[in-house]
Parts: structure tokens; sequence; C-alpha cells
């Protein structure tokens, strides 16, 4: 495929925000746990389809009992083969 003119993509700051589902979860230690939900908020440098990173990661889990376990300053690079977007 060509492009005329060129194609150029510039690297630039991206917030990333996430929520998910743990699913079924287990622990001898605290068996009134069985799930919970997962929110990540994220910084990082990109450029499209390049790889991305290096970030910043917040990642909180909400426990089914009440409790949190909240990971700070998580950092993280990575190579996107493939993603999806849902709107």
């Amino acid at each position: 495929m060509r492009f005329d003119p060129g194609v150029t993509f510039a690297k630039s700051a991206q917030r990333l925000y996430a929520d998910g589902d743990m699913g079924t979860c287990s622990s001898t230690t605290h068996p009134e746990i069985t799930g919970g939900t997962i929110r990540l908020l994220a910084s990082l440098t990109a450029a499209c389809p390049r790889p991305f990173g290096p970030g910043y990661a917040k990642a909180t889990i909400s426990w089914n009992d009440g409790s949190r376990t909240v990971l700070h300053q998580t950092t993280f690079s990575g190579d996107a083969q493939s993603f999806s977007l849902d709107v």
C-alpha cells in the first residue's frame, strides 16, 4: 500500500482507562473473597503502530468482600500486536 503524501505517526502522551471483571477467585487465606473488579488508570507515550511505553499505571482491585488492593507506580512497556475498541 502506498500513501501520497506519506503518513507520519507522531509520539504523544496518552491516557488509558480500563475496567474489568477478575472472574472467579479463591484464596485459602481469605476464603470470603470469590471475585472482584479491576480498574486501571495509565499514562504512557505511544506512537501507532510502534511499541508503547514506558508508562505509569495504577491498578485498583475491588474484591467482593469490600476490601481493596491498590498497585501504585507500576511501570510497563509493550508492543501491541492487535487491539479492539468498544464504543
